[in-house]
C-alpha cells in the first residue's frame, strides 16, 4: 500500500515530467523545504500575539517604571512580525513557482519572471495579488479573492495595516512609534484574513493533487 509520500512522488513524476522517482524526490525536497520556513513565520506571529495578551493582563496589575513600557515594544513587534510573515510567505511562494518553471510546468512572461525574481520593487498590495494568482496558475488552478478586492473590506483593512507598518519602519517622531488598541485589533484581523487566503490557496493545490491522482489511479 502506497503512503501519501509515495503518492506525492508518483504525482510529481507524472505531473512535472520527471524521468525517475529519484528526480521527483530531489524536486520534492527543494520545493518542500519552504514549508517549515512558512510555518516558522506563522509561529512567530502567533507567539508575539500571545505575548501581547499576556502583557495586557500582567501590566494591568504591576506598576511599571514610567520611562519604559514593554507593552509598546510588543505592540510594535506584533506589526513587524506580521509583515515579516507576509513578506516571507510571499517570497517562498515565488521561489516555488520558479522551481516549477524550471521543470517547464508553466511558461512565464519576462515581466512575470522579473517580478518573481524581485529584480525591482513593487508594493505589498501588488506583490500579494500577483503572487497568489501566479502560484495558483503554476498548479493548473485558479485563485480569486472572494469577494473581489475592490469590494473587500478585509483587503481595505489589510492595506491600512500596511500604512501602520510603514509608519513604524520610517518614524518621523515619537508618536509614530505608538500602536493603539484599535491598530492592534486591525493587525490581528489583517493577519487572520491573509492566512485564510494562504490556506485557501493551499487547499486548491491539494485538490489539484488529489484530482490528478484519482484520474490516474495513483
Amino acid at each position: 500500500m502506497q503512503t501519501v509520500d509515495d503518492e506525492l512522488l508518483e504525482f510529481l513524476k507524472e505531473f512535472c515530467g520527471f524521468d525517475t522517482l529519484r528526480e521527483a524526490e530531489e524536486f520534492k525536497n527543494r520545493y518542500g523545504h519552504h514549508f517549515p520556513f512558512i510555518e516558522s513565520l506563522r509561529d512567530d506571529f502567533v507567539y508575539v500575539s500571545l505575548a501581547l495578551d499576556y502583557e495586557d493582563e500582567f501590566f494591568d496589575a504591576v506598576d511599571e517604571l514610567s520611562f519604559y513600557d514593554p507593552q509598546e515594544y510588543t505592540r510594535r513587534a506584533l506589526v513587524r512580525t506580521m509583515f515579516a510573515m507576509v513578506d516571507g510567505i510571499v517570497s517562498a511562494m515565488k521561489q516555488q513557482v520558479l522551481l516549477l518553471e524550471q521543470r517547464h510546468w508553466l511558461e512565464l512572461q519576462p515581466k512575470e519572471r522579473e517580478k518573481l525574481c524581485e529584480t525591482y520593487h513593487s508594493s505589498v498590495a501588488d506583490n500579494i495579488k500577483f503572487t497568489f494568482r501566479i502560484y495558483a496558475r503554476s498548479w493548473k488552478t485558479l485563485f480569486e479573492f472572494d469577494p473581489p478586492l475592490d469590494r473587500n473590506s478585509e483587503w481595505t483593512n489589510f492595506l491600512e495595516t500596511v500604512e501602520i507598518r510603514h509608519r513604524l519602519m520610517h518614524p518621523k517622531a515619537e508618536e509614530d512609534l505608538h500602536v493603539t488598541d484599535d491598530e492592534v485589533a486591525q493587525v490581528r484581523r489583517a493577519s487572520e484574513w491573509f492566512l485564510q487566503q494562504v490556506d485557501h490557496l493551499s487547499s486548491l493545490w491539494w485538490d489539484s493533487f488529489v484530482r490528478f491522482c484519482r484520474e490516474r489511479n495513483i
